[in-house]
């Protein structure tokens, strides 16, 4: 645990006009006029959640893929949402401290099993699952969960590579059609069922996200990426 203790009160400046000079004058409002006006303030706190999951999703994009197994790629993610973690606390906690009255104190929970820093933990990959591509390339990319999360079909390999190019581009549409190619070509390609998931929902075909993870957990029942979006389709069919 940290503390952090926020001292009441804020200063501002008036200035006043005169010919020929300018006057200042400084002014310390008391803690209940300080949350007074903080009440009336409109702070957007969804805002805050995706500016900082931007920054975990910059810093998975930056993570080195290659020759890593799931456990290190998952590992590495952590990290980069973890760095996120606290100030995302510190941000609501202190909104919330400085609109409300009493006790100032703001404590920081950094213990990662408690529940209180896993639901903000949480709720920052839960933004990256359905907003941050370079997460889900990341849970993809691991090729030694089963034997058949790869193909060894070169049709199949060149429409999966094809329709990653797609996927990072954003072009949903024209990455289907190269995913389903593949595993036409290769129906035991765990990767590509995975992708076709992914555009699928980005697509807001849910029923067909759906079918597409399933299939993939039927060759790997340890997927990372079915797994791990799986209940975020199910959030979206309520």
């Amino acid at each position: 645990m940290k503390h952090l203790f926020i001292t009441g009160g804020f200063v501002l400046l008036f200035c006043f006009a005169s010919p020929g000079q300018k006057e200042k004058k400084t002014e310390t409002l008391s803690p209940e006029q300080s949350k007074e006006i903080l009440s009336k303030l409109d702070i957007d706190t969804v805002k805050i959640l995706g500016e900082l999951s931007a920054q975990a999703c910059r810093c998975i994009d930056s993570i080195t893929l290659s020759k890593k197994g799931s456990n290190e790629i998952s590992q590495d993610i952590f990290k980069c949402i973890d760095a996120q973690v606290g100030a995302y606390q510190l941000s609501l906690k202190l909104f919330q401290s400085m609109k409300s009255s009493g006790d100032n104190k703001i404590t920081i929970n950094t213990d990662k099993k408690s529940q209180e820093y896993q639901r903000y933990y949480f709720e920052i990959e839960r933004w990256l699952k359905d907003s941050c591509e370079s997460l889900n390339h990341a849970l993809a990319s691991n090729n030694k969960e089963s034997d058949f999360s790869m193909s060894d079909d070169t049709k199949a390999l060149e429409n999966y590579n094809a329709g990653v190019a797609e996927l990072k581009r954003e072009d949903f549409k024209k990455a289907i059609g190269y995913f389903e190619k593949a595993v036409k070509a290769d129906p035991r390609f765990a990767f590509a069922w995975d992708n076709l998931g992914i555009c699928n929902r980005k697509l807001g075909n849910l029923d067909g996200a759906l079918e597409a993870y399933n299939k993939s957990l039927e060759l790997d029942p340890k997927g990372v990426t079915p797994l791990h979006n799986i209940p975020v389709v199910y959030e979206f069919q309520k």
